[in-house]
């Protein structure tokens, strides 16, 4: 089972490119640049634009679902998988790209 990209802040943060620079002795810079951008896109060419919208607020503007759902006037459950749907759609186009070239 192959390991499947996190969305969560701590993906890219600078403590976990630190500790696997420091365990593979190597500098992923590149790698990392290149799958913010290839993140990027395909959330902005896959996604609905409520997924975008409610993946954005919560991942990189750090709203709570609660939060956001308040202020769309939706029920959080509806925030919740819209969430998960979009989630679900990033693993499927990701899964087929190979990030080591």
């Amino acid at each position: 089972m192959g390991s499947r990209w996190s969305l969560d802040f701590h993906l890219y943060d600078r403590a976990s490119l630190e500790r696997f620079t420091a365990k593979t002795g190597e500098d992923n810079s590149r790698q990392l640049k290149k799958a913010k951008q290839i993140l990027r896109r395909v959330m902005e060419e896959e996604l609905t634009p409520l997924q975008l919208e409610y993946m954005t607020r919560h991942y990189f503007g750090r709203e709570s679902m609660t939060q956001i759902a308040r202020d769309r006037g939706v029920n959080k459950s509806s925030v919740s998988r819209g969430i998960k749907n979009g989630r679900e759609r990033i693993y499927r186009v990701l899964r087929y790209l190979d990030l080591r070239n």
